[in-house]
């Protein structure tokens, strides 16, 4: 089975229309106990003033929501109106990205200024929405509007980046982050974020090559760093040369860093130089006996960097999910394949996070790169939703019915290519193969977006 790669496919395409909340059109039947609003955000400006976006991390995030309840949806659109999208807006033209002048790049790198772009992810944090994109603050957004508030560093507690894949483990009653400073080192910073109180800085660790960090490991004992080695070119970065994938070198005789610091004695951290590998995404991560376990989306290398939001589509192996541990003890290594799928954006019930899990759902790649569906991990065994040829799936998100790990209603965003718009799909977990029960329709075709978050009414 083949696929063709239509430009919606992608995340080149900017947005068509933003919009308040308005009615949706609903195929099929919604859940009675689907009662809440999915929010989901992604790369969706890939044009400014007449200037393409080179690269999909550096667009402006465009936010979808769709709220759920007593059978009906309403959805709204909108664009993360940052400090930098503002200003880029009045002076009409890019001031930040690469599509910049080679004036204007110069003036953002000796100011040390950045876009917020808030192009990667959806966070809740007491009662609090926020977009979080890879090497700023968080954008604080309203939820009930999707209007920007502004932009925070959570009580002067964020000196520069902080990541967008916090994790949260209900054992500490908290969520936990990290972000990265570039510098002569680079910095990682860890954060705490409790369900209440302030946010808080626990420790900062040092690394002697600048790298991307794109998230990491949580467990309730520990959170684990992983450096893969992709090394930033500092010269290309700050003047701005190429794209932004063209700014990282894979340099694998200088291994993966591992840095595994305890929540509890977070000076008190041990430094492991493991195999060179790259991965995007942690599923799920748990600690038994001083060996710290954890799922990834793992790739041999960093290829698939230049293939985000490239209609080019430059050769990059497949994602596998492997299952990874590291011996705290003896450093000893160990991963392996949990299938023969290619799979990539793995989530687990919330209430199995920080330990041993038998569930994971995911995207799963088909026959084509463009070709996405959704699988059902149970120990190993694939349960899979297979997308028709002219429709892609995105990253699964998961809504709890009750404790068991497979009782949840699966929400993704498909965009089918015969109509050219873009739809909420809703499964059931339990029977995923039996397709969507539901799907709730944009008049329109959204970007791709990478993450979403639920909020329950």
């Amino acid at each position: 089975m083949t696929a063709s790669v239509p430009r919606h496919l992608s995340l080149n395409q900017t947005v068509q229309r933003t919009h308040a909340f308005e009615t949706m059109r609903v195929e099929g039947t919604l859940p009675p106990d689907l009662c809440g609003t999915l929010f989901r955000t992604g790369p969706g400006v890939r044009e400014r003033f007449g200037r393409p976006i080179p690269h999909a991390f550096e667009a402006d995030g465009v936010m979808s929501a769709v709220r759920f309840g007593g059978g009906e949806a309403q959805g709204a659109v909108q664009i993360v109106r940052s400090q930098g999208y503002l200003e880029e807006e009045q002076a009409g033209r890019p001031l930040y990205s690469t599509a910049a002048s080679w004036l204007d790049r110069g003036r953002a790198a000796v100011s040390g200024r950045g876009k917020a772009t808030g192009n990667t992810t959806m966070w809740q944090w007491q009662g609090q929405l926020f977009a979080l994109m890879e090497g700023l603050g968080p954008v604080q957004i309203a939820a009930d509007t999707l209007d920007t508030l502004g932009e925070t560093d959570l009580g002067g507690v964020v000196p520069q980046a902080f990541s967008a894949h916090p994790h949260y483990l209900p054992q500490r009653k908290a969520a936990f982050n990290f972000g990265c400073r570039y510098g002569r080192e680079m910095q990682i910073d860890l954060f705490v974020l409790p369900d209440a109180g302030p946010a808080q800085r626990l420790t900062t660790v040092t690394v002697e090559h600048n790298s991307m960090v794109h998230d990491f490991v949580v467990t309730d004992t520990h959170l684990l760093l992983l450096v893969c080695p992709a090394q930033l070119q500092s010269v290309r970065a700050l003047l701005g040369i190429g794209s932004l994938d063209t700014w990282f070198r894979w340099a694998p005789e200088a291994g993966t860093i591992a840095i595994a610091v305890p929540i509890d004695d977070p000076d008190r951290a041990q430094r492991f130089t493991l195999p060179p590998f790259w991965f995007w995404h942690t599923g799920n991560a748990w600690s038994e006996d001083g060996v710290l376990g954890a799922d990834l989306s793992w790739y041999p290398d960093s290829a698939s960097l230049a293939g985000i939001g490239s209609d080019d589509r430059p050769t990059a192996a497949a994602p596998a999910l492997h299952r990874c541990s590291l011996d705290l003890r003896t450093g000893h290594w160990e991963h392996h394949p949990l299938h023969s799928l290619p799979i990539d954006f793995p989530h687990v019930h919330p209430s199995v996070f920080g330990r041993p899990h038998r569930t994971t759902f995911a995207a799963a790649q088909l026959s084509t790169p463009e070709h996405i569906g959704i699988v059902r991990l149970d120990d190993g065994d694939a349960t899979l939703w297979t997308v028709e040829a002219h429709e892609q799936a995105s990253e699964p998100v998961l809504v709890p019915r009750s404790d068991a790990e497979d009782d949840v209603w699966v929400l993704t965003l498909v965009h089918d290519d015969r109509v050219d718009r873009s739809c909420i799909a809703v499964l059931d977990g339990q029977h995923l193969d039996h397709g969507p029960v539901a799907r709730v329709w944009f008049d329109q075709p959204l970007p791709l977006t990478f993450h979403g978050t639920w909020k329950p009414s």
